[in-house]
Order: C-alpha cells, then structure tokens, then sequence
C-alpha cells in the first residue's frame, strides 16, 4: 500500500538511527519502537483518512509532516511486543530473561501525528506482516 520511505533525512541528533533504512529506533522501559517517514499518494491519504473516519484535509493538516514530489510524507511507527519466551513464566519457576532482539514480535503499527500535534491519535495503519 505504501508507495514507500523516504530517506532518513530530518532524523540526525534524536536517538539511535539505522543509517540502512533511515529508521529512528527508541529502546526504553516502555519498549521497542522504530519509526520511519513513509510516503503516501494522495489515493492512499484518502482511504488512510477514510478508514478512520476524518476527512482528507484534517488528515494531511495533523499527519501529514511534508511533501515528497507529488506524495505526503508521514511518520510510521512500528511498536514491538515481546514474545512469550521473554516473559516471566506463567508457572512462577526462575529463569534467566533474556531481552533479545529476535524475541520481540510485532505490537502496533500506527501513523503519527505531527511532534506539535496533541489533538489527534496515531491511527492504525496495518502494512507490515506480523
């Protein structure tokens, strides 16, 4: 669906950037995220603002960060979950955590508002396996 991402342009000085995929990568107590600027055609704003029930202009007012030729750009945030070998087991029986990478599952994919933005919610948008 996406017609694809941009560069990683506009990420330098805010976190860990994957220089291959132009990707922000946060790693915190509250998880594991990676967000990317995706860009979208207008048919694709559209169905995106459709889906979840705002219109097209309210859409590209608070989501859409910037333009690319003739397509909106957006943030895309992927946020991952861990996997039921990385959690305490359900027994209560000790055993070593091992927080991996490889352990993590996919938990949301969401469009993010613009940084200025507190009115709007991300808005689910599911492009990525699981």
């Amino acid at each position: 669906m996406p017609a694809g991402i941009v560069e990683g342009r506009g990420w330098e000085g805010h976190g860990c950037q994957d220089s291959e995929s132009g990707a922000l990568i946060r790693i915190s107590e509250r998880g594991t995220s990676r967000s990317v600027l995706m860009k979208f055609s207008e048919e694709e704003m559209s169905d995106i603002a459709a889906a979840n029930g705002i219109s097209l202009i309210t859409f590209k007012k608070n989501y859409m960060a910037a333009r690319a030729e003739d397509k909106g750009v957006c943030i895309f945030q992927t946020t991952y979950a861990y996997t039921s070998h990385d959690r305490p087991p359900d027994d209560g029986k000790l055993r070593d955590l091992k927080p991996d990478p490889y352990w993590l599952s996919v938990g949301g994919r969401h469009i993010l508002p613009k940084p200025v933005i507190w009115r709007y919610p991300p808005l689910p948008l599911n492009v990525i396996y699981t």
